[in-house]
C-alpha cells in the first residue's frame, strides 16, 4: 500500500515562472512604469509605416534607461529589441530566399509575427507582466 495517497505528479522542465526568458526579479512596478514598458512593445508597430522604426524605439528606450538594469522598463525594451533585431534579421533573410519563391511564407509569417507578438507583449507588460517573444535570439543581455 502507498503511504502517500495523494502523490504529487511528476512535473518537467523549470517551474512556473522560470523559463529561460524571465528575469530573475520582476520586482512590483509602477502604472508609470508598466505604461511606458507597454509603449516599447507597441511603438514597435510603426515599422509598418516608417521603417526601422520598429528597432529604434526599444533601443532609445533601453539606452536612456540601461543604468538601471533590473528596471521593469529597461527589461522589457531589451525583450523587445531582442524580438526586433531577430524579426529584422529573419525579413533579410526571407527577403533574398523570396527569389527563389522559398522565402514568401517566412516573410508573409515574419511579418505577421511583427504585428501580433508586440501586441501581446504590450498587453503582457500593462498588465505588470512579462512576456518572452518565441525563437528571439537573445543578443541583447
Amino acid at each position: 500500500m502507498d503511504p502517500n495517497p495523494n502523490p504529487v505528479p511528476p512535473t518537467f522542465g523549470a517551474p512556473p515562472g522560470a523559463g529561460p526568458g524571465t528575469p530573475p526579479s520582476l520586482g512590483p512596478s509602477t502604472d508609470d512604469e508598466r505604461s511606458t514598458a507597454a509603449l516599447v512593445h507597441a511603438l514597435t508597430l510603426l515599422s509598418f509605416v516608417i521603417p526601422g522604426s520598429g528597432l529604434l524605439v526599444p533601443l532609445i528606450i533601453y539606452l536612456t534607461r540601461k543604468d538601471a538594469p533590473g528596471s521593469f522598463v529597461t527589461l522589457h525594451a531589451k525583450e523587445s529589441l531582442n524580438f526586433q533585431i531577430t524579426a529584422y534579421l529573419a525579413l533579410a533573410i526571407s527577403a533574398s530566399a523570396s527569389v527563389l519563391l522559398i522565402g514568401i511564407p517566412f516573410l508573409c509569417a515574419t511579418m505577421l509575427a511583427q504585428l501580433i507578438l508586440p501586441i501581446l507583449a504590450a498587453i503582457k507588460a500593462k498588465d505588470g507582466g512579462w512576456y518572452t517573444y518565441p525563437l528571439t535570439l537573445r543578443l541583447v543581455k
